[in-house]
């Protein structure tokens, strides 16, 4: 009888034996549960060409005085501004793991929302009221260098960026016949420099390249003046 049980034994062991085997070889195949699906095989994020939107929050402690005509402009107050993003990347080089190059694109409209910078002020014997604020931003090509992890990212890249501010004020003077609404630009070169940590995930599960979840921040190095505040956003790549 212990023969026999000896014998059953060992036979279940030799049958056992290369199902276990072949059952370690197929989820030695199957994806880290751990990490995102979208890693396995795909592109990495930032690589070749793509686009990109994102969300900000733009803080300037002195916004440019902006010229409104007939001898008006607008003080050099602090400002809080907020808006949107759009996107254009190229890789440079490293289209794996590790460091690779790339440059981008910027396009950034916001709107004041905080601040002073459009509040009520006097010039020349007329008060300006109810002010609002634009920043259109149009980045200029510049490299950067990141590092890829199988799910996670980091770059950095110098950002010059031409800063066009647009002012609108109401003139509700009694010296005027009805209510005008005097406006202006101002044009200048800024130099910020870009810093983001992102998430690579595929948009659909099944995309060619990832795409990457990004937090970023972006102090300003310089624009008339030494560090000219900062912006924290949100952004997203894709396609």
């Amino acid at each position: 009888m212990r023969c026999l049980l000896g014998g059953a034994v060992v036979l279940a062991a030799m049958v056992a034996a290369p199902v276990i085997a072949a059952a370690d070889g197929l989820t030695s195949d199957l994806p880290d549960l751990g990490t995102p699906l979208p890693t396995q095989g795909a592109v990495p994020a930032l690589s070749g060409f793509g686009l990109g939107v994102g969300w900000n929050v733009l803080t300037v402690p002195h916004v440019p005085s902006v010229d409104l005509g007939h001898g008006a402009s607008t003080p050099r107050r602090a400002g809080t501004f907020t808006g949107f993003d759009m996107f254009e990347y190229v890789g440079l080089g490293g289209s794996s793991y590790g460091w690779f190059d790339f440059a981008m694109l910027r396009f950034t409209v916001d709107g004041a929302v905080g601040g002073t910078a459009g509040d009520d002020f006097m010039a020349g014997g007329t008060r300006y009221t109810d002010g609002s604020m634009l920043d259109i931003q149009f980045s200029v090509p510049a490299p950067g260098i990141g590092y890829r992890q199988r799910t996670w990212l980091v770059s950095a890249q110098l950002d010059p960026t031409l800063d066009l501010f647009d002012g609108t004020f109401y003139d509700t003077s009694a010296t005027t016949a009805a209510t005008t609404t005097p406006s202006g630009t101002k044009l200048q070169l800024e130099l910020a420099v870009d810093v983001q940590a992102c998430m690579q995930y595929n948009a659909f599960g099944f995309m060619e390249r990832n795409s990457a979840a990004c937090v970023v921040v972006a102090p300003v190095v310089y624009r008339d003046g030494f560090m000219q505040g900062a912006t924290v956003g949100l952004r997203v790549f894709a396609l």
